[in-house]
């Protein structure tokens, strides 16, 4: 309590931020890159707490290179690539490629010559 933010780890920053970015309960709750650093406990607290949040009407736009973590708590997924939309994927509509989302990732980048 009497120590300064900048002498945390990375990861009780992360948390800091985390905590400071739902402290007026916004309708859109957006996060970049919010897992790292972060120990596997909590990691497992928020992606609880993104899809609670979800759940209850609000929105969570996440960016993210964890494939895994967006395949388990997104309803809709853009795949951006040099600052262009390369493929939009709706899971609700398309639930299985929830499973192959890092292919997807690849294949997109593949085929673009990335």
């Amino acid at each position: 309590m009497n120590r300064r933010i900048r002498e945390y780890s990375h990861g009780m920053k992360q948390k800091v931020c985390l905590m400071a970015s739902l402290i007026h309960n916004p309708e859109v709750w957006i996060l970049d890159e919010p897992t790292v650093g972060l120990d596997i406990m909590v990691y497992e607290v928020l992606v609880k707490m993104l899809r609670e949040y979800a759940n209850n009407g609000r929105t969570v736009f996440v960016t993210s290179h964890n494939m895994d973590l967006v395949a388990k708590i997104c309803d809709r997924v853009a795949i951006i690539n040099d600052g262009v939309v390369s493929d939009l994927i709706d899971f609700t509509k398309e639930p299985l490629k929830r499973k192959y989302l890092s292919k997807i990732f690849f294949d997109t980048y593949v085929k673009e010559g990335q």
